[in-house]
């Protein structure tokens, strides 16, 4: 039997009567975020409880750089994901560094595990960004850390840029799974691929198989 919008016409619009999508006004942070100043490190994971957040997060390590990922609740920000670029000491990466990877713009998606994945929402960046965010305060806790899945897209200027980004981080999957605040009983799922026409590296953090 079809319903529409999840039976809750009210929290999403359901356009194709495929994918509910939350009619919910988010926000975000860039690459011009004063965060940048910061950089990112190891402890800063466990110091976000002291934030209130509730999030599960995740590196990939390579030779030129470090992607970062990170999902769930961000105390009043509500249910949010982010992805993070760095180099290897813990600098957010300036858009002349990411300019060299070949990397253009970025975009992330948000869902929530709730049957048939309903999209909470999206994210554009259309420069190079060390940084692509999304947050919603009207959803805070809508979802446990765990039953948020992001999918995030990294896009560059040439098939070269692209197919070389993805084999430095080929074969880093199961070392992503194993970070320390990737869950402690249960880690979560990371994966990553190249897109069809091989010019975006697409990022999967969660369980989307459910």
């Amino acid at each position: 039997m079809f319903a529409y919008a999840a039976n809750n016409p009210v929290k999403y619009t359901d356009p194709d009567g495929k994918s509910p999508v939350h009619f919910i006004p988010s926000i975000g942070w860039s690459h011009h975020a004063p965060q940048r100043l910061f950089g990112y490190f190891n402890v800063y994971d466990p110091a976000s409880i002291l934030l209130g957040f509730d999030i599960h997060g995740t590196q990939i390590d390579v030779n030129d750089f470090t992607i970062r990922m990170w999902k769930g609740n961000y105390s009043f920000a509500g249910a949010g994901c982010e992805l993070g670029i760095y180099t290897r000491n813990g600098a957010a990466m300036n858009r002349d560094e990411l300019s060299s990877l070949g990397i253009v713009s970025s975009s992330s998606e948000l869902y929530v595990e709730n049957g048939k994945k309903p999209l909470i929402g999206t994210s554009k960046e259309g420069k190079p960004s060390f940084w692509t965010t999304q947050f919603h305060p009207l959803l805070a806790w809508i979802a446990l850390k765990s039953e948020l899945t992001a999918k995030f897209q990294l896009n560059f200027d040439t098939k070269e840029h692209a197919e070389n980004f993805f084999n430095q981080i080929a074969g880093k999957g199961d070392k992503a799974e194993s970070y320390f605040w990737n869950g402690f009983l249960n880690k979560e799922k990371v994966d990553f691929y190249l897109s069809e026409d091989k010019k975006s590296v697409i990022f999967k953090y969660g369980d989307f198989d459910k």
